[in-house]
């Protein structure tokens, strides 16, 4: 369920993932939503699942140059941007941050100038919903200055094809070097993997 109310000012909430405003984009009128659930699930079938994931890609392609001035003029590191679609409903979620954290302000701020720039430019055909947010504790590492600034932290790697079986491994960030991810495992094997070749590599949740 989704408590919509029609206004100017988005509504925010705090979730398990961060902070984020929510903002849904539906042939031209805009409503602004207060999700109840992070935890949105794919019901797709495999021959759609992947024309939706090249659709996503492309995109993804044509919001970056959007997006990228916007994040820099507010002082944020844009963590990543996904254009997703979830049951019934497409997903344009942008993940942002800074040391010590991104705040209410951060995310409304970006949502309102992306929100701005998407009204000029009009670059997604299909209705959607705006999601920005910070990345959460299994943040994904995307650029070179991520695998430095968290080198010694514990990381899960997940890979494309599997490697003696498995494809997920988890150990300690030893570095990045030449485009190849260095981890050591607890019991002090250690691993490398070429990371174009990786499907996620995030900081590992651990309890």
């Amino acid at each position: 369920m989704y408590f919509q109310e029609k206004t100017e000012k988005p509504l925010h909430m705090k979730g398990e993932n961060g902070i984020l405003t929510i903002s849904k984009r539906i042939c031209g009128e805009k409503e602004w939503v207060k999700a109840h659930s992070l935890l949105l699930h794919r019901h797709k079938t495999e021959g759609n699942e992947v024309l939706d994931m090249a659709k996503g890609s492309m995109t993804e392609k044509k919001i970056l140059p959007l997006l990228e001035p916007i994040v820099e003029e507010k002082g944020l590191d844009l963590v990543e941007v996904e254009f997703v679609k979830e049951g019934a409903n497409w997903y344009l979620r942008v993940f942002i941050d800074k040391d010590g954290g991104v705040t209410i302000e951060d995310c409304e701020g970006v949502s309102r100038l992306l929100e701005a720039k998407l009204d000029e430019t009009d670059p997604i055909e299909q209705a959607y919903i705006l999601e920005v947010s910070s990345p959460g504790i299994d943040r994904p590492l995307k650029k070179d200055k991520d695998f430095e600034k968290y080198q010694g932290e514990i990381i899960d790697v997940k890979l494309y094809q599997a490697v003696n079986g498995t494809k997920q491994f988890q150990g300690k960030l030893l570095g990045l070097e030449d485009g190849v991810i260095s981890l050591e495992e607890e019991d002090g094997t250690v691993r490398k993997f070429v990371k174009k070749e990786t499907a996620s590599v995030k900081l590992a949740v651990i309890f």
